[in-house]
């Protein structure tokens, strides 16, 4: 469900956080994980849930900067379109209101992100399975990828799965807000992208292999969530066969036969 269309239906993952975070229908979540093969993918999945309930959580009650850079955006893209329309004082009113959003200095991004993490209760099973698998991976001969230097990656993109924004931009992609009177300028961290996926890896190997590692997290997350929604899913009503009606309908008839005649 997203804040654009709130009549949306909550996806799997927002359902597993709403579990996470008041307990409502959270046996019934945890057996549909539990029956799923995609065991990595599910652990993974309640991962992600706990991460996006957790935050939710400590925003709403005022103990970390929420993140309001999208709100940001969107009010000066809404500026842009009245200026274009010469609707000037529209585009004032929409300009003071994208400057009263400040963005989380990276101090304010790397204490939420820390609270956060203190409250995944999956979050050392998640790094220990995670980690296994990347090892698995990186033996393979076309990776020439050493097992702790694997298992570095792979803390780093699970790190980044769960929380991709740039710490230093929170995810614009730049730096320093022109409706404020500062400068505005291209993010050096994440060269502008606004996401940190790029910055894993010191080399091209290591690279290729953090961004094969985070494809294959995704798949598997995927699968897993499908997996899950098909257990979860209420069961399709049946039509009952016609021949079949017709014999209940029949017997029916032949039970009630001896009591009208009683009567």
């Amino acid at each position: 469900m997203t804040a654009d269309d709130p009549n949306a239906r909550p996806t799997l993952s927002e359902r597993y956080g709403v579990a996470v975070s008041n307990g409502t229908g959270l046996e019934h979540m945890i057996l549909a994980a539990g029956m799923q093969h995609e065991r990595l993918g599910a652990v993974l999945l309640r991962l992600q849930s706990e991460y996006d309930a957790v935050r939710g959580d400590l925003e709403r009650a005022g103990q970390i900067a929420p993140q309001r850079t999208a709100q940001a955006r969107d009010l000066a893209r809404r500026a842009a379109l009245a200026e274009r329309l010469k609707d000037y004082g529209a585009a004032e009113v929409l300009k003071a209101r994208a400057a009263e959003i400040r963005e989380r200095t990276p101090d304010e991004v790397l204490s939420a992100r820390a609270f956060v993490l203190m409250g995944l209760k999956t979050l050392h099973d998640g790094k220990q399975r995670f980690g296994a698998f990347a090892i698995g991976l990186a033996v393979q001969p076309k990776r020439n990828i050493k097992p702790d230097i694997a298992r570095t990656i792979a803390g780093q993109v699970l790190d980044v799965w769960l929380d991709p924004t740039c710490h230093t931009c929170d995810g614009t992609g730049h730096v320093g807000n022109v409706y404020a009177g500062e400068t505005r300028k291209q993010c050096d961290t994440c060269a502008g992208s606004g996401h940190r996926r790029d910055i894993i890896g010191r080399n091209p190997a290591e690279r290729i292999f953090a961004r094969d590692l985070l494809a294959e997290l995704q798949r598997r997350v995927s699968a897993a969530a499908g997996g899950m929604g098909q257990a979860l899913a209420p069961p399709e009503a049946t039509t009952p066969d016609p021949a079949e009606l017709r014999d209940m309908q029949g017997r029916l008839t032949d039970m009630r036969a001896p009591a009208a005649q009683t009567d």
